[in-house]
């Protein structure tokens, strides 16, 4: 059996502040390990998860994730003992260890790349159909040789995994009117923004935003419930990407994620 070294054990156990210690003997963390380790990724946002939770499992990585393109270094951070922001706002009903596996994006060192700024990048630089074939799944080397036009894919790929990772039906993530049991996926609502911002050549055209501490605009929402959103909106450009095809809780990566969120109590801050 694949035996993780005891420094790695023992580093896992100082560095989390709200294990289960009745899961955590080294004998479940080894398996556990090499259950992740082992994983063979279908897709890159699978690819991204696999990473994800190894970042989670090993503080030799320094809850850091990072890759590097041309002229540029992608990743994330992970947030861990719930300190991210999906893990210290208020915690919904049944949501118990919402945050868990919170990330923050990273990009060239900086974890304060926003959601309009990448927008802005692909408008740029890329093209609608491009942005729809990462959401399905393809990896933007692929999709292109151009430098600065896979880095705002690249970017666009990561925003994607967080909405996957923090959003959706899990006792872990938020929840969201994208997700599976709304016959949906979580990246499907920025690849809807997305379609926004391409079929109106602008940025701004979304309608509603929230604002950074410099009160510039950060992340595109719906002014409120998407229940309540305007539905020739949502019928123009959601409802034409709202699928629960390719969804990344689901499958045999699901499954790793349920092990390894076994390791943990609840959120404190869940009543």
């Amino acid at each position: 059996m694949f035996v993780t070294p005891q420094s790695e054990y023992n580093q896992f156990m100082e560095a989390n502040s709200f294990l289960n210690l009745n899961e955590c003997k080294q004998s479940t963390y080894d398996l556990l390990v090499s259950e992740v380790s082992h994983f063979r990724r279908s897709n890159m946002f699978e690819g991204l998860a696999k990473e994800l939770l190894l970042t989670v499992l090993l503080p030799s990585r320094n809850n850091t994730f990072t890759y590097n393109i041309p002229n540029h270094q992608l990743g994330f951070v992970y947030q861990r003992n719930y300190t991210g922001l999906m893990a210290t706002k208020k915690v919904e009903k049944n949501k118990t260890k919402r945050g868990l596996f919170d990330i923050k994006v990273q990009v060239d060192s900086t974890p304060n790349k926003t959601h309009y700024m990448v927008f802005s990048d692909l408008l740029k630089n890329s093209a609608l159909s491009k942005c729809v074939n990462v959401w399905t799944g393809f990896y933007p080397l692929t999709l292109t040789s151009d430098v600065d036009e896979r880095f705002a894919l690249e970017e666009l790929t990561l925003m994607m995994f967080e909405q996957e990772v923090n959003w959706g039906d899990e006792d872990f993530q938020a929840y969201s009117a994208f997700s599976l049991s709304k016959r949906a996926k979580p990246r499907d609502v920025l690849m809807g923004f997305t379609n926004i911002v391409f079929t109106n050549r602008k940025v701004d055209s979304i309608p509603n935003w929230q604002y950074d501490y410099n009160k510039n605009k950060s992340t595109p929402d719906f002014g409120g419930a998407y229940g309540d959103f305007d539905i020739t909106l949502k019928n123009t450009y959601f409802t034409p990407y709202r699928s629960n095809a390719g969804a990344l809780m689901q499958g045999a990566i699901r499954e790793l994620f349920l092990k390894v969120a076994k390791l943990f109590i609840n959120n404190p801050k869940y009543k």
